[in-house]
C-alpha cells in the first residue's frame, strides 16, 4: 500500500503542474487536513477540497514566478514523506529565493487526508517515523 501511495502523491503533484483541477481533486478526500509548519506565516488549518485549492493557489499568487518541485518521496509507514524545493521572483521587485521544506502526507482509502509542513525534511521523516 506504501507504494501505492507514494504513486498517488506524485499524481496529485503532477496535476498541480499542468493545471488538472479534475485530476488532482479524485485523490483529495473531502474532509481534508492541511497543517502549516511551526514557522508559517499563515498559522490556519485548512480544511477540505477548497482548504487545498486555496492552499495551492495563494503562494503562486504572491508572485511573478512562483514553483515547488518534488525532490524525494520517502515511505513512512502509510505516510508519504515529500522534499521539496521552491524558487520564487517577487512581483514587485528583483527578489528572488529558495527554499527546501517537506510534507508528509497520510492518505486513507486512497485519498489524501492531511497533510503536514515542516520546515526540513528531517524534521518531517521524524514525525513520520521514516528512516532518511
Amino acid at each position: 500500500m506504501s507504494e501505492e501511495n507514494v504513486e498517488i502523491v506524485r499524481a496529485v503533484f503532477e496535476a498541480m503542474r499542468a493545471g488538472d483541477e479534475a485530476a488532482w481533486r479524485a485523490h483529495i478526500d473531502p474532509e481534508l487536513r492541511i497543517e502549516p509548519s511551526a514557522n508559517s506565516p499563515e498559522q490556519r488549518v485548512l480544511e477540505g477540497i477548497e482548504g487545498f485549492d486555496h492552499w495551492i493557489s495563494r503562494w503562486p499568487a504572491l508572485f511573478e514566478h512562483h514553483e515547488v518541485h518534488p525532490e524525494r518521496f520517502s515511505v513512512a509507514g502509510d505516510d508519504v514523506v515529500v522534499a521539496l524545493h521552491e524558487r520564487a521572483k517577487s512581483a514587485r521587485s528583483e527578489i528572488t529565493f529558495e527554499d527546501h521544506f517537506a510534507h508528509v502526507w497520510t492518505l486513507r482509502r486512497g485519498l489524501v487526508v492531511r497533510i503536514r509542513v515542516f520546515d526540513d525534511e528531517v524534521e518531517a521523516l521524524e514525525t513520520a517515523g521514516a528512516r532518511g
